[in-house]
């Protein structure tokens, strides 16, 4: 029997952060309320400071305006 248990499975929950500062290497961002620093390839190129970011399950991409108005 094939295990199908993540093959179909949408992750009702948005993980979206702010971008607090960004350097060559890192980034730092705060989600819920704590600051995480991260590396900087975890992330898409053009991000600066006081975007709004959403975890798409390999990177942190900018948030579209709908991803904005869902929540954490």
């Amino acid at each position: 029997m094939e295990n199908e248990a993540n093959t179909k499975v949408k992750c009702a929950v948005q993980r979206l952060g702010n971008v607090v500062a960004v350097d060559g290497k890192s980034l730092a961002i705060e989600v819920n309320g704590k600051v995480l620093t991260l590396p900087r390839e975890k992330a898409e190129e053009e991000i600066e400071a006081g975007d709004v970011l959403r975890w798409d399950g390999a990177k942190w991409v900018l948030a579209r305006q709908e991803d904005k108005g869902e929540g954490q």
